[in-house]
């Protein structure tokens, strides 16, 4: 998955691509993923903690990495600090000063002490999204999530590849459909 920074996106736009929700008893709790930052207008990619669609419910950085790396795949590890609720990994990509840099991200898991809450809600509004995307000849429609921030929803991460749905439950499948 990458976000696009060609126009019409500005120079301080945002994607970010939300984990499933997580118990507060994970114990071990890391996201792993690769990441490729090159160009010469690379932003940031950050990795943050969200408790809360609420003002304050989003952490600080765990992981900030900024400006262009070079032609190279790089691993990172993040390990979730301490939590006092339920929370999600959210994975940022920022643009930056021009259309010359584009952030990718692949291979994106958590490991085994992350413990996966199939029936929690995270507290605040949240703005469904449907959309169709064309996978191997057919199309499927899905429904995902956002922040009901709309000033905040300037960007989204776009698929690298063929089944990036399968990366988060957040991102899910609904129905098939001959038309796109």
């Amino acid at each position: 998955m990458y976000i696009e920074t060609s126009w019409p996106r500005k120079p301080g736009d945002n994607a970010r691509m939300n984990s499933p929700i997580l118990k507060v008893t994970s114990s071990n709790c890391y996201l792993r993923f690769y990441y490729h930052m090159k160009g010469n207008h690379i932003g940031s990619l950050l990795v943050r903690k969200r408790t809360s669609y609420y003002a304050g419910g989003l952490s600080n950085p765990l992981l900030n990495v900024t400006g262009a790396q070079g032609d190279f795949w790089y691993r990172a590890l993040v390990q979730i600090p301490y939590s006092q609720d339920d929370f999600q990994f959210v994975i940022e990509g920022v643009r930056g000063s021009g259309y010359q840099g584009d952030i990718a991200i692949d291979d994106v898991s958590l490991t085994p002490g992350c413990q996966i809450c199939t029936d929690c809600t995270m507290p605040g509004s949240l703005l469904t999204v449907t959309y169709f995307s064309k996978v191997r000849s057919s199309c499927m429609l899905y429904s995902t999530y956002f922040p009901f921030r709309p000033a905040h929803i300037t960007s989204f991460w776009l698929p690298h590849a063929a089944y990036w749905n399968t990366l988060w439950p957040t991102a899910v499948r609904v129905s098939e459909s001959s038309m796109c």
